[in-house]
């Protein structure tokens, strides 16, 4: 009867230490910062891509995601709050009808791209003008916001009080990690500017 025991102990705890040792699951990733969101025209929805290899096909192309960093980061330049929610490094392959929108930039059929969900807040009480992105560098060049992928409407006049979200994009050297990104200065609506232009880092 002892040896039973003893047995069945022994299976016990060999039992609960396996359990302990088992990887606990992955937190969900909070995406609600993006819940009202439109979508973007010309690119694939990426808000259920959370997690490295998630993949998505969807009308206007396939996405697979590479890399993310979910951490949020604000800048404050003047009286406008620029926050950074999501950074994301993702291959796409836009679909054949969407080619075009792409040729101006590059060639290939499938490419890398960097992306950044941004929301900025105007918390002054005069109208202002301001951009998320001048420019963006990394080691294999300058990129100017003219080469902006989504064209979310994150640019331009912010009135007192409105907010305004969407992405920012760029397509990149698929062996780049890490891109340093610098506003445009705050404009008051003559133009005049107001506060100079701040740099953050992109390193999904």
């Amino acid at each position: 009867m002892r040896p039973l025991l003893l047995l069945c102990v022994t299976a016990l705890l060999l039992l609960t230490g396996c359990q302990q040792n088992e990887p606990k699951a992955t937190a969900e990733i909070d995406t609600s910062y993006a819940k009202t969101y439109d979508g973007n025209p010309q690119i694939p929805d990426d808000r259920t891509l959370t997690k490295i290899g998630d993949t998505l096909q969807a009308e206007k192309g396939f996405l697979t995601l590479e890399a993310a960093n979910f951490q949020t980061e604000t800048i404050h330049i003047a009286d406008v709050t620029l926050t950074v929610h999501d950074t994301k490094r993702m291959t796409l392959e836009p679909d054949y009808s969407m080619m075009d929108y792409f040729h101006m930039l590059t060639e290939e059929t499938e490419f890398s791209i960097v992306k950044a969900f941004v929301t900025i807040k105007n918390e002054g009480k005069e109208p202002v003008v301001f951009s998320p992105v001048a420019q963006i560098e990394s080691t294999h060049g300058i990129q100017t916001y003219e080469r902006d992928i989504y064209l979310d409407d994150v640019t331009g006049k912010i009135n007192p009080g409105e907010t305004k979200q969407g992405n920012i994009g760029y397509i990149i050297d698929p062996e780049e990690n890490k891109w340093t990104v610098q506003t445009t200065p705050v404009y008051d609506v003559h133009e005049k500017s107001i506060a100079h232009p701040k740099t953050y880092t992109l390193q999904p």
